[in-house]
């Protein structure tokens, strides 16, 4: 018997030549597709290569047979049957490995969760893989001994055929469509060839070269005889259905049907499979043909009437999926009208309502809906309960009663979901556009819902958007009732507070018709069910609400609204009591009203209905004077009245005080708040008083008494809220009034006092800036560090660290100065590299200074290196640029001097070798400084550009310096040689001139006037006197450079110069009057401005003069030189 391997055949790169013939593709229109390929489900091994795992052990005995039988020996004309037979086995045992690793990866997926189970199996896989392919190869082995040993052997195109197969499963596709092309080739005739045509076209399938392909089908099912045939009709239509050639597709699905039915019994498993694929995959391309009308007589010509259902449900249900509303329709009425009794007309019709909906036919939807609770009414009085199930014997009877109730739950559920979601989504669209209609229609949901599913899960929530509907509608008593009704379902519910608030709402408005009784009746009068339901909702809100627990998803301030109703519900009530005549429970009500909630709106009337002694209009000397008088009559003033009686004498006195304020009395007012604490110290508002009393003193200018008050204050109440705002604001005071030496006294004060506030930072910063105002570096020092370690988390903890140097700057401390900044390199290594970079290079001038060179030198390469690796160098500020600039130029000067020291001396040979030195040391010189021009830093750009001019004369210096030849001994051959260096050297010296001018003009275009300027001109007074005198001010000259010509270059320079003083020095958060402040004390002490602020004179020393090489490393303001941003004077401002 035959045996066929499985047959994969993807991957083929390969032109095919069939019969001579190259299959090319073909031309002309272009192919329509889908945007993405379509593939079946139906695989070509499937169809015709099974490997029955029952066979193994007969394999492995056959194999031990014929391998005994080749070692005994056999005759040539069996030994290739035996080759043969061997192959066939090792590739179905390499098949049957492979079956194994699919199972093995299903089982993977299993135990995902259980690694040791999955260790495991992924161990047997690959043992099965490597099995796999020793089996494999082992079939390769033969096949390839028959064709090269056995080339007559008549089964040599099944040979062929295997061992395509087989090199193409080991990955070896060039040897594969070798093979394949020689089997076409050679053996036109041979069965497998049609085998070929449909690997081929499914090659050409799988890669999108779809006209290819179905050439290749076309050559498959040329003869109806081969077992491809109905395979190869299948896929042709499924190539059709990509190109989107519905009906083509169609009419080919609809013979591999008819040919499916055709010979059952031959070969029987395939073709009911295939006939099974292919009514699938018809309906599938019929969706999407357009039109559906006539589907019940084309699905019942196809599939007969036991199976036309199936493939209308099928339908029905991928119309729907696909979104086709009007189509899917039609289709699902079909089906109800087909089977009347059908379970699923449920889910049909379901998805009838639905899809109106999907199309906007809201009121077709609703129609729809109504059908659908009909028909579930209907069905549910016929679905059995589980009783009825477990009682029934009968095993078949049973099975269609389970499967009556599945149905009946699933579409139970789909319907209920749809009325759910269709009355919110009608509700909602409702709300957002206002349209009456869409109300009712809602309004009818709901209730479907709500009769069909009063236990639902979402019961709760619906009946509370039901409620709200009714709201909408003003139906008001049905709306408190289903409100009610809502709270009744679930009495911890998360929306029963909204609930109750809305019936209270419904109530009111619905009893907003109903006469009182007349005021001249005395007696208690019967009240109306609508005024009793009002009063039940209310007593249900309050209550639920002295529970005092927030439902958790409620919003903060929706449950404050709700809490801040209470006083106005409880009042509601009593005066509905008051006014029928209950007057006991409405005097119980005020009474609360009026105890509980004295700050409400309806407090004051609930008061003056009791006792008729509050003034309404918040009279507070009627509320001061009526509460004084209740506290002298002990019936009234006891247990909670009493306190709060106690607690309103003192609110309506302090309130008095304010009216003082109003009127601009500030000192009666301050006098008044302290009476108030000398009457009620202790009191919550006692503290207030005294704060109050403060600011008032304050705004009169009574200095002094607003301090008493203050300290008065931190003395009684030191742990008052407002005690930190006290002691800071008296800080304030003392630094306002421009005693720095108390304000630097009770900022410390307060930071001792209140280190966690949010003050305490900027007090202790301001403190450590007027001590270094008062010339107390040590504390300001102290300050400064305490700083840093008690708020690590401040902004500016880094320039406070800094300002420590400045201080050590300020004291001459170069050696302590150097330290901080080494610490501070370290401490913040990864601070931004602007910051860094000017704090590196001043601790190479700081070294510099102290003598330490070598490690001067370090910190210049430091920042160079920095500057120089960088790739984005246009990020870097102006005073990094400064610094990297002013760090190069230092490290230039070595390199200058040994340019410098190279002396020009005869004879020739050793004048060429000193010319030629010089010349290079000259470029590197040139280099050097052009590096530092490019920075654009305009201090040292104009130092560079002057020391390129320098270095010009300096080289023509060399020349000059050179002795006379001494085989010149005339005057006249002497002052030729003179005159011929100076016209050699010309060149030199214009370059020179060149330069210097560049570097005036560079001064003057960016208004800086400094030592390199005025040296500039000198050089060019002395080389070119007429155009430039001596005296004659600045003029920019042609140049490389950008030229700006200002009126008075100098004038300019000047101004320019003082601006960025006037930027050094300005503080930082301290008003401008503080500062000036400030600058008195300490001119009175006989010292400059300039040195209170800490800034370092020296350095102010340089800026008058311009700068130096070893002058300013450029660094940004210190922070230390100002305080920082004072708070609003809340001292000001009294608490009420």
């Amino acid at each position: 018997m035959k045996r066929f391997l499985s047959f994969i055949l993807t991957g083929l790169v390969v032109i095919l030549i069939f019969n001579g013939e190259v299959i090319a593709q073909k031309k002309g229109k272009a192919e329509k597709k889908p945007q993405e390929q379509v593939r079946p489900d139906l695989k070509y091994e499937d169809q015709f290569f099974k490997v029955g795992a029952e066979m193994e052990e007969i394999r492995d005995k056959e194999l031990e047979t014929m391998n005994r039988m080749l070692k005994l020996g056999v005759s040539d004309d069996e030994k290739p049957k035996i080759l043969f037979r061997m192959a066939e086995i090792y590739s179905e045992k390499a098949k049957f490995r492979w079956m194994k690793i699919m199972e093995k990866t299903s089982e993977e997926a299993k135990y995902e969760k259980q690694p040791e189970k999955l260790k495991m199996i992924q161990k047997e896989k690959e043992t099965l893989k490597k099995q796999q392919e020793a089996f494999r190869s082992k079939a390769l082995e033969m096949y390839k001994t028959l064709i090269d040993k056995y080339p007559n052997y008549p089964k040599i195109d099944e040979v062929y055929f295997y061992y395509g197969f087989n090199l193409m499963e080991m990955g070896q596709q060039e040897e594969a469509l070798k093979i394949y092309r020689t089997l076409i080739k050679d053996y036109p005739e041979s069965k497998y060839v049609p085998d070929a045509y449909v690997a081929f076209g499914e090659y050409y399938f799988n890669k999108g070269d779809l006209q290819r392909a179905i050439e290749a089908y076309k050559r498959a099912a040329k003869d109806e005889s081969v077992r491809v045939y109905g395979y190869a009709l299948y896929k042709m239509a499924w190539v059709y259905y990509n190109l989107g050639e519905w009906d083509r597709a169609l009419d080919t699905f609809e013979k591999v049907i008819t040919y499916s039915l055709s010979n059952v019994e031959e070969n029987k498993e395939n073709k009911l499979t295939l006939q099974k694929e292919a009514m699938k995959d018809f309906v599938l391309t019929y969706s999407n043909a357009g039109n559906v009308s006539d589907a019940k007589e084309r699905f019942l010509r196809i599939a007969g009437p036991d199976k036309y259902l199936d493939m209308l449900r099928t339908l029905a249900q991928l119309l729907f999926d696909q979104g086709k509303d009007r189509e899917a329709i039609e289709i699902h009425k079909l089906l109800i009208s087909e089977k009347p009794d059908d379970m699923r007309n449920l889910t049909y019709q379901a998805r009838i309502v639905e899809s109106h909906d999907r199309m906007a036919n809201k009121r077709q939807a609703v129609e729809e809906a109504r059908v659908l609770v009909d028909m579930f009414k209907n069905i549910r009085s016929k679905v059995p309960d589980k009783k009825v199930i477990e009682q029934t014997t009968d095993p078949q009877e049973k099975k269609r009663l389970e499967e009556m109730q599945k149905n009946y739950k699933e579409a139970e559920d789909l319907t209920e979901a749809l009325l759910r979601k269709l009355a919110t989504t009608y509700h909602n669209e409702a709300k957002k556009t206002g349209a009456q209609k869409t109300y009712f229609m809602a309004h009818e949901l709901y209730g479907d819902y709500l009769e069909l599913f009063p236990n639902a899960k979402d019961a709760y929530t619906l009946n509370f958007y039901y409620a709200e509907l009714l709201y909408k509608l003003q139906k008001w008593e049905s709306a408190g009732d289903a409100y009610i009704k809502v709270v009744k379902m679930d009495p911890k519910g998360e929306l029963n507070l909204d609930a109750l608030h809305s019936a209270v709402i419904s109530y009111k408005n619905a009893a907003k018709g109903v006469k009182l009784p007349s005021a001249k009746v005395k007696t208690p009068v019967e009240m109306p069910p609508i005024q009793k339901k009002r009063i039940d909702a209310m007593q249900k809100y309050i209550g639920l609400l002295s529970e005092n627990k927030k439902p958790p998803k409620m919003p903060e301030d929706r449950w404050n609204e709700h809490r801040e109703r209470l006083p106005d519900i409880t009042y509601e009530i009593g005066y509905l009591f008051y006014s029928y005549n209950y007057f006991k429970e409405a005097n119980r009500l005020f009474a609360e009203v009026a105890l509980k909630y004295p700050d409400s709106k309806v407090a004051e009337y609930a008061v003056n209905l009791i006792l008729d002694s509050f003034n309404l209009a918040q009279n507070w000397a009627e509320l001061n004077k009526w509460t004084r008088e209740f506290l002298k009559n002990p019936r009234i003033a006891k247990g909670k009245v009493l306190e709060d009686l106690k607690r309103l004498v003192a609110e309506s006195a302090f309130k008095l005080i304010e009216d003082y304020e109003k009127k601009n009395e500030f000192e009666v007012a301050a006098r008044k708040y302290y009476e108030f604490q000398q009457e009620f110290p202790d009191t919550k508002m006692a503290d207030t008083a005294l704060y109050n009393a403060a600011a008032n003193y304050l705004k009169a200018k009574k200095f002094e008494d607003s301090i008493k008050m203050r300290m008065l204050l931190i003395e009684k109440y030191p742990k008052s809220p407002l005690a930190p705002k006290t002691l800071y604001s008296i800080a304030e005071s003392y630094r306002d009034e421009a005693d720095y030496e108390n304000a630097a006294k009770y900022y410390l004060k307060f930071v001792e006092m209140f280190p966690k506030e949010k003050d305490a930072p900027t007090a202790l910063f301001n403190a450590g800036t007027y001590l270094i105002g008062l010339d107390r570096y040590e504390e300001a020092i102290e300050a400064r560090r305490k700083y840093i370690k008690e708020y690590p988390k401040e902004p500016d903890v880094p320039e406070v660290h800094l300002s420590i140097a400045k201080i050590y700057n300020i004291m001459g401390d170069k050696k302590k100065e150097l330290e901080v900044y080494q610490e501070f390199e370290k401490k913040y290594s990864k601070t931004d590299v602007n910051k860094m970079l000017p704090i590196i290079v001043k601790q190479g001038l700081l070294l510099k200074e102290l003598g330490n060179i070598k490690e001067a030198e370090k910190k210049f390469d430091q920042a160079i290196k920095i500057y120089d690796k960088s790739k984005e160098k246009d990020k870097f500020s102006p005073e990094a640029l400064e610094a990297v600039a002013h760090a190069k130029f230092i490290m230039v000067a070595p390199i200058f001097v040994q340019f410098d020291a190279i002396k020009l001396e005869m004879p020739e040979a050793t004048f060429k070798k000193r010319f030629a030195e010089k010349t290079k040391a000259m470029e590197k010189v040139y280099k050097a400084y052009a590096d530092i021009v490019n920075i654009k830093v305009a201090e040292w750009a104009i130092a560079s550009l002057y020391k390129i001019g320098e270095s010009y004369e300096r080289f023509i210096k060399s020349f000059l310096d050179m002795p006379i030849p001494k085989e010149l001994k005339t005057k006249q051959q002497k002052d030729l040689y003179k005159q011929m260096i100076r016209e050699q050297t010309m060149p030199l010296e214009e370059k020179a001139v060149a330069h210097y001018q560049a570097a005036l003009s560079k001064s003057s275009e960016l208004g800086v006037f400094n030592t390199w300027t005025v040296e500039s001109l000198k050089r060019l007074n002395e080389l070119r006197p007429q155009e430039y005198p001596s005296g004659d001010e600045i003029k920019p000259q042609p140049d490389n450079f950008r030229q700006i010509l200002e009126p008075n270059p100098f004038a300019l320079a000047l101004d320019w110069d003082k601006k960025v003083k006037e930027m050094r020095t300005q503080k930082k958060g301290v008003e401008k009057p503080k500062e000036e402040a400030v600058g008195k004390q300490n001119e009175q002490k006989g010292q400059k401005k300039g040195e209170i602020k800490g800034e370092n004179k020296e350095e102010k020393a340089q800026d008058s003069k311009g700068e130096t090489p070893e002058g300013s490393t450029g660094e940004g303001e210190n922070k230390m030189e100002g305080g920082k941003s004072d708070t609003k004077n809340t001292e000001e401002e009294s608490n009420e």
